[in-house]
């Protein structure tokens, strides 16, 4: 029996570092899942970075995003092309029964009665806009738009990657957990021996040996419990991926590929980094594309200039009228008083500017609050996890402690059950403050619109 408590303290401090209080040391591999990836369990494990970048690539919301920044491409240069030269063609033809119906004039001309009209039964043009600011000043704002879908493409995979490290620390945070049940029970299951040992020897009450089996059998309704929540965080994180018939197989987490959550320091100043940050940066641009439909309503009011050239057909029985022309003219169109609608709509897009501006203002000052805030937090976080790990390493000291007084019959089943239940309490709460450290990490990291490349992947590489 003294054996197996030796046993059973020699487990306590490597089952808790393999829990991930300490879990800098990635777990060691059996020969199985060397081989081809997956342990006898059917899992495969799959680095965090990997996982980050087969969802940035499989993944439908950065394919969604992307198809949007390529249709607003498209529609710039669809803007765009208003301004090349137009080239067309119009045609028209027919018969009548009155076709060789004519008259003569009093000066003699000759003129077909069917065919008086000037529209031409072929007509061959060339236009090219020479002045037309309002096309400029849509030109310059779909280019904006432009920008604003790259820059909203980013921000999805800025939220792709973090969604991505939320379920994957999950994951990972209840194969922790699991690890520390999974020790706590194997400290009950030779507590329990050694109570029936004592109850075989009528040294103990059938109360002290009963509360050893419940607290046994109730870690180990833990593990089920776990096992179950971990079967469902999996395949979320596969549908994450981009699995959509669920046929690859579950995954399992590489502790050591989770980033170091660290505080964050700005040597370029908290002002410059606010003023870099994704979604700063689209309130500016809006507030930028909003000036442009400024800029497009108030050039309305100015003329317009288009130079057209081509070539008309006038067809058959012209008689002596000419049946064909070249012609090379420009055209202006010069707006006078359109009942003031240019006035109120300068002064409603005027008005959509103001409102812009404000939002901008009010990013700023936010998004500075917010990366203040969590990296706060995050340094607070890092102080209350290294001091949660030192309790554990005395909490841990104290089990091996009871363990011996039990031994030496100086202490009771009861302190050794006590002792073995704050393990366990303390070890759950240095797991929940590593990875509660992680996600306020990748909070942080994502308003920065660093969080992709922080985890391996490249943030201006599309699927």
């Amino acid at each position: 029996m003294r054996s197996v408590l030796q046993g059973a303290r020699v487990l306590v401090v490597g089952l808790v570092l393999a829990a991930g209080v300490g879990a800098s040391e990635e777990r060691q591999s059996d020969p199985v899942r060397a081989s081809n990836g997956r342990a006898p369990d059917g899992l495969v494990s799959l680095p965090l970075g990997e996982a980050v970048q087969q969802a940035l690539r499989e993944g439908f919301p950065t394919r969604i995003a992307g198809l949007e920044t390529d249709q607003a491409r498209e529609l710039a240069l669809e803007v765009l092309g208003a301004y090349l030269p137009q080239l067309g063609v119009s045609a028209q033809a027919g018969w009548s029964n009155r076709i060789n119906e004519k008259m003569i004039a009093g000066d003699g001309k000759v003129y077909g009665l069917d065919n008086l009209g000037n529209e031409p039964w072929v007509d061959v043009f060339v236009q090219q806009a020479l002045l037309d600011l309002p096309l400029w000043q849509r030109i310059k704002r779909e280019n904006l738009g432009t920008e604003l879908a790259e820059l909203a493409e980013l921000e999805v995979r800025e939220a792709v990657a973090y969604e991505v490290l939320r379920i994957y620390s999950s994951v990972a945070r209840l194969e922790s957990l699991r690890e520390a049940g999974a020790a706590h029970h194997h400290r009950l299951v030779a507590l329990s021996e050694w109570a029936e040992n004592l109850w075989d020897a009528g040294r103990i009450l059938e109360t002290e040996r009963a509360t050893i089996a419940v607290a046994r059998d109730d870690a180990a309704l833990a593990i089920e419990s776990l096992d179950l929540e971990l079967a469902r965080l999996r395949g979320e994180l596969r549908l994450a991926l981009g699995d959509e018939d669920g046929t690859t197989p579950l995954l399992r987490t590489v502790p050591s590929s989770l980033p170091l959550a660290e505080s964050t320091r700005f040597p370029e100043g908290l002002d410059q980094v606010v003023l870099k940050t994704p979604g700063v940066r689209i309130l500016e641009l809006r507030r930028e594309i909003e000036g442009a439909s400024v800029s497009v309503v108030a050039a309305e009011r100015w003329p317009t200039l288009v130079l057209r050239g081509g070539y008309s057909n006038y067809g058959i029985k012209r008689f002596d009228e000419f049946e064909d022309e070249g012609y090379i003219f420009m055209g202006m169109e010069v707006p006078l008083f359109d009942g003031l609608q240019n006035k109120h709509a300068v002064g409603g897009a005027q008005k959509a500017l103001d409102i812009a501006r404000l939002r901008y203002r009010s990013g700023v000052s936010a998004m500075r609050s917010r990366l203040l805030g969590l990296n706060r937090k995050l340094e607070l976080l890092g102080r209350r996890l290294a001091l949660a790990e030192r309790r554990v390493e005395s909490t841990a000291a104290r089990s091996q402690v009871a363990d011996v007084n039990l031994e030496a019959r100086r202490g009771g089943l009861g302190d050794a059950l006590t002792a073995r239940e704050r393990l366990l309490a303390d070890t759950t709460a240095a797991v929940a403050l590593r990875f509660a450290q992680l996600e306020v990490w990748a909070r942080l990291h994502r308003e920065l619109g660093r969080l992709v490349s922080d985890l391996g992947g490249d943030a201006a590489v599309r699927p």
